[in-house]
């Protein structure tokens, strides 16, 4: 590194300073001050300007620190380390950067800005020294990417700080102004720049970024309105992850960046795969039957885990933990946030915990990122360590270097999961993008608790690509959230999940883009894992497997077949490349090993478990031959191709099986069985149930006369997008009634649609139906929802009421709370649509089958987060009559006392908006 310009301390002339990294390689980077004492970084790599001249300094209550600075000083210093992660893209590392550290004062008040740069990005933070405490009330820090850059962002905001959103593509110069959260992937020219933070503990809050619609720069946004610390305080590392997209991908930066871990003694940390039953069966976690079950799966096969979700009770864990240890299952159990939120709740709950003989805790509702809750941070992982209980944060935020600072933090959410894809009305596959943006985005972050292999879930990719998720998604605990009997009527897919392991050695991308598609390798000791994920159309993919050593190996190829999925072994070596015939959204996984029988394990710490040797710490069956826990020869399963049911489209090809994943009430599998399974639309018929209240309605029948000619899509719910079957122009169907613009559906704006005979939704203008008038809708044609059933509920039937403690109602809520109210009055009455409130989170994240304004009796009032007296998640009452004057009477619990029965009259307008099932 060089100084092309040094004046003396103090001076008022323009400064500015060249930093690279060790050798001269990696990015180029230039710090200015200029006459008026304002910082700024750019960055180019090669010719290519990655980030363009951006504002540094922060504003403390002391004094502004992005303007009027001095120049006192510079040290430079050579950084080399060694260390070891237990979970990541791998175990070993080795960093090495040049530091630089640049003083400035204004008046009484000390900033350094600390740089290190190395071959693969780089990082900054703000050091400030002060008399007394440091309270900064904002940042200058802004990110200035080039407006032609691709950008892959995800937006911030979801009510509950916790990252759970779907990445938009876009440019810089089209991006909305908004927030987001990191991290942020650029590509510039021939570059790509991944941004996000590192070594963010209690001493600062988590910060965003938000995009000014102006200038097209990212400014660094605070989540409170001062983050304050003793003298002197050092904030996270800006880090900037910059190189091709393979350096981006298999960079180590951010680790690199965090402090040393604090956990001297790590022999306790096992990575490892849980079986996991909330997502397949939210009541199951409050059966100890069934939890017995789930223990015994993990034990068949071989993994390490069973992870115990909200409903457990402390009358049974520690008899499960027995029951586990005798099967060398190890026992997670799930808590939240607000019952650990303090110091003298957290010590005392963990010690009873780890008293049972529980080894991990599943920490869930953290949802901030404010300091206070930054330091709450600090006190779990402090405490955890001292108990030896491995942690999984839960509704958190994301990693930023913690499982080097911690290791005994094996993942984090932070991320959209298929917690969102439950295959139930109401919920829809992700964009298949979804699964390629994430390798290259939040898991480059750290480990991601996405709960992945899902086939039951509401998806478009193939089952191929669904197992890939095993390979591709990295966590250091990988809780496998399909049911049993999901995983046992797939065996092929069992067999490479018996020996994907979660904990790796290296991780290489060979080939990938976030549009379309990622490949990515990964070793666990000898072995090597490869898995493929791709969006969009089907094609071929090319996977050269230069990167294994010499000699002969096995590959065992997973894919999808005509009946399901498939696995062949070859021979392969490192000269061969694997060409692949991917379908639709399709994938493949592949396991690699030498060829010439049993090694070594790839990690020491082994443990016996049966008739087998089970392995240490990330697990993965470690016999090249073995195919599972008993099977010692390398003869393929019956047939080498096991028919499982195969995935395209979203919909499970087996109808029995589709009707069973959808929970439908019989009534709603006559109606829309049919339409789902991708027959004929039904003929008319004289009586129609109408989608919303169950009313039956007498059709009419009109033509479809599309624009163009072309087909008519029938859609699920009406602008959803989500596309059932197609209707040929000229086609007469059945309509039941309509909706127009006076209402949404599922959150969104909706014109006028309708509903037909058969299922489904179609779009008012594409039908010979009359003209619209002032309202929006048909003459003659009827409104969904008049007429609405009468309602058969009886607050004193509510079988929970006044439950003081924490215990799960068996419908996705605790007793007593409104969520778990307003879901049973609506069961009471009965489904009038296929849509059901259970198992729908938080308050302010409920969607009806129909919303409006209106109230009617039966409906479900819906309060945001905040409103008229609402807490943070929102609130949800029961519509139990609309009086002449407007008012409604609602029926409520957890409003006028904690878990207790309410009843108030309020103005129409208090809530937000009124549900309909």
């Amino acid at each position: 590194m060089a100084l092309l310009v040094a004046p003396h301390a103090g001076a008022a002339t323009a400064q500015h300073w060249q930093l690279s990294a060790p050798g001269g390689g990696g990015p180029a980077v230039t710090v200015a001050l200029d006459t008026a004492g304002r910082l700024s970084l750019s960055v180019r790599r090669g010719a290519t300007q990655v980030l363009l001249p951006s504002a540094l300094g922060v504003r403390t209550k002391a004094a502004d620190l992005s303007t009027g600075l001095a120049f006192t000083g510079r040290a430079d210093t050579h950084v080399t380390d060694t260390y070891t992660t237990l979970v990541g893209k791998r175990r070993q590392h080795s960093a090495n950067a040049n530091q630089t550290t640049l003083s400035f004062s204004k008046g009484a008040v000390k900033l350094d800005v600390v740089f290190r740069v190395s071959a693969d990005g780089l990082g900054y933070r703000y050091v400030i020294r002060q008399t007394g405490t440091v309270s900064v009330t904002g940042e200058a820090s802004e990110y200035a990417v080039p407006t032609s850059a691709g950008a892959t962002l995800l937006p911030y905001f979801t009510g509950r700080n916790d990252y759970e959103n779907v990445h938009v593509h876009t440019t810089i110069g089209a991006a909305t102004a908004t927030e987001y959260g990191y991290p942020s992937l650029f590509h510039v020219g021939d570059s790509w720049l991944l941004i996000t933070e590192s070594d963010l503990d209690g001493t600062y809050g988590g910060t965003r970024l938000t995009l000014n619609s102006g200038t097209h720069r990212f400014r660094v946004t605070l989540p409170d309105p001062q983050e304050s610390s003793a003298s002197p305080l050092s904030t996270p590392w800006r880090t900037f992850v910059i190189g091709d997209l393979a350096t981006v991908t298999e960079s180590n930066l951010v680790t690199d960046l965090a402090t040393p871990s604090k956990v001297a003694d790590t022999s306790w940390i096992r990575p490892g795969r849980a079986a996991w039953s909330w997502w397949s069966n939210g009541a199951s976690a409050g059966s100890l039957a069934a939890q017995e079950k789930y223990t015994d799966f993990a034990a068949k096969m071989g993994w390490e885990y069973v992870l115990v979700d909200a409903g457990w009770s402390a009358s049974w864990v520690p008899t499960l933990v027995k029951y586990a240890q005798a099967r060398h299952v190890g026992v997670w159990i799930w808590t939240r946030q607000p019952d650990i939120d303090t110091q003298a709740r957290i010590s005392a709950a963990f010690a009873r915990w780890k008293s049972w003989g529980v080894v991990g805790l599943k920490i869930d509702h953290i949802r901030s990122e404010q300091q206070i809750r930054m330091k709450w941070y600090d006190q779990v992982l402090a405490t955890s360590a001292q108990n030896r209980l491995m942690v999984d944060f839960h509704g958190s935020t994301i990693p930023r270097g913690i499982e080097r600072t911690w290791p005994q933090v094996l993942t984090m959410e932070g991320v959209r999961g298929a917690e969102a894809i439950h295959n139930k009305p109401g919920r829809n596959p992700f964009p298949a993008t979804h699964y390629t943006d994430l390798p290259f985005t939040r898991n480059l972050a750290g480990s991601m608790d996405y709960t992945p292999v899902t086939f039951t879930a509401k998806r478009t990719n193939t089952d191929a690509a669904e197992l890939a998720q095993s390979v591709v998604f990295e966590s250091g605990l990988q809780n496998y959230a399909d049911s049993v009997e999901s995983y046992d009527a797939h065996p092929v897919a069992e067999r490479l999940l018996r020996q994907v392991p979660s904990a790796w050695d290296e991780t290489r991308l060979l080939s990938g883009d976030p549009d379309s598609q990622v490949v990515l390798a990964r070793r666990n000791g000898t072995d090597w894992y490869v898995g493929a994920i791709t969006a969009g159309a089907g094609r071929t993919i090319n996977a050269a497997l230069d990167f294994l050593g010499t000699g002969s190996w096995l590959a065992d190829i997973y894919g999808d077949g005509p009946n399901g999925l498939t696995v062949r072994t070859q021979p392969v070596s490192s000269a061969s490349t694997l060409s692949m015939a991917v379908a639709t959204n399709g994938g493949f996984a592949v396991r690699l090993c030498p060829g010439n029988g049993p090694r070594r394990a790839a990690t020491t710490d082994r443990m016996r478990a049966g008739n087998r040797t089970a392995p240490g710490p990330g697990g993965g069956q470690r016999n090249c031959t073995a195919h599972g826990p008993g099977r010692a020869s390398d003869a393929p399963f019956p047939s080498d191709i096991t028919s499982s049911p195969s995935q395209t489209g979203g919909l499970l090809m087996s109808s029995s099986s589709l009707i069973k994943a959808l929970l439908l009430p019989a009534a709603a599998v006559a109606a829309f069985a049919a339409p789902l399974l991708g027959s004929s639309p039904a003929s008319a018929a004289t009586c129609q149930a109408d989608p919303y209240n169950g009313v039956c309605v007498s059709t009419t029948n009109y033509t479809v006369k599309t624009p163009t000619g072309a087909k008519l899509a029938v859609q699920r719910t009406p602008k959803s997008g989500n596309t059932l079957r197609s209707i040929a122009n000229g086609t007469t169907v059945a309509v039941i009634c309509q909706v127009n613009n006076g209402g949404t559906t599922d959150g969104k704006t909706s014109t006028t649609w309708n509903a037909i005979a058969g299922g489904g939704w179609v779009y008012n203008a594409y039908l010979n139906t009359p003209a619209a008038g002032a309202d929006g809708y048909s003459p003659g044609i009827r409104h969904c929802g008049a007429a609405s059933a009468t309602s058969t509920y009886n607050a004193a039937s509510y079988p929970w009421a006044n439950q003081d403690g924490w215990v799960s109602d068996g419908h996705g809520y605790y007793q007593s709370e409104c969520v778990s109210f307003a879901a049973w009055a609506v069961r009471t009455d009965g489904l009038a649509h296929t849509k059901s409130p259970d198992f729908m989170g938080n308050a302010n994240l409920w969607t009806g089958a129909y919303v409006d304004a209106t109230p009617h009796v039966g409906d479900v009032a819906q309060w945001d987060g905040g409103r008229n007296g609402a807490g943070s998640v929102g609130h949800v009452a029961y519509v139990v009559a609309v009086n002449a004057d407007g008012s409604v009477l609602v029926n409520e619990y957890n409003w006028g006392g904690f878990h207790r029965f309410n009843a108030r009259t309020i103005a129409a307008n208090v809530p937000s908006r009124y549900l309909h099932f």
